[in-house]
């Protein structure tokens, strides 16, 4: 008797497509680069539209300190754990700085050592290691577009939406949530 090995590696097969969705709210608008509490949802779809997966929990409340782009960070990973080895990703954000940093080269920003032209390095320098590190382990190719929050493009309106009811129950329980 002959087994046949039916398994195909990672390599042969297709890449798969995905869109990730990510928002991120705070409880008040300091400003940009300011401190504030922030939380985030995402939402992941193929490339057909149809919705996957999306998260966080709603049992788990999701803190993160600094202006509401410093939150993005954590849901990109958040949601790429979700996504299976060598796919395609495009990101959808409403926020047109996160956007430009993840089209940037990572070869680019790992030659500079994670600083700008004028040497000073990126505020956002520790997360986008991050996530320059995951996305070349997990062979993981990112691109990003700028969706407005303007009702046009429901899954980023429903994200938005999502973020910002988690921030506003950051100091209940999660019992009492109003999801």
């Amino acid at each position: 008797m002959t087994l046949v090995d039916i398994t195909v590696s990672k390599s042969t097969s297709a890449p798969q497509y995905s869109i990730v969705y990510v928002a991120a709210a705070t409880i008040e608008n300091p400003g940009f680069f300011k401190d504030a509490e922030s939380s985030f949802a995402w939402l992941i779809c193929d490339g057909d539209g149809k919705e996957l997966l999306w998260g966080p929990s709603g049992l788990h409340q999701t803190r993160v300190t600094g202006d509401h782009t410093k939150a993005l960070f954590p849901a990109l990973l958040a949601a790429l754990c979700s996504v299976p080895d060598g796919s395609y990703v495009e990101v959808r954000s409403d926020s047109e700085h996160f956007v430009n940093l993840l089209n940037g080269s990572a070869e680019a920003r790992r030659n500079n050592c994670y600083r700008r032209k004028n040497k000073r390095p990126l505020a956002d320098a520790d997360h986008l290691r991050k996530l320059d590190d995951m996305a070349e382990v997990r062979l993981i190719t990112l691109s990003a577009q700028f969706t407005r929050n303007d009702g046009e493009d429901r899954y980023m309106s429903r994200v938005k939406s999502w973020a910002s009811e988690v921030t506003r129950n950051l100091n209940s329980d999660a019992s009492s949530w109003n999801l």
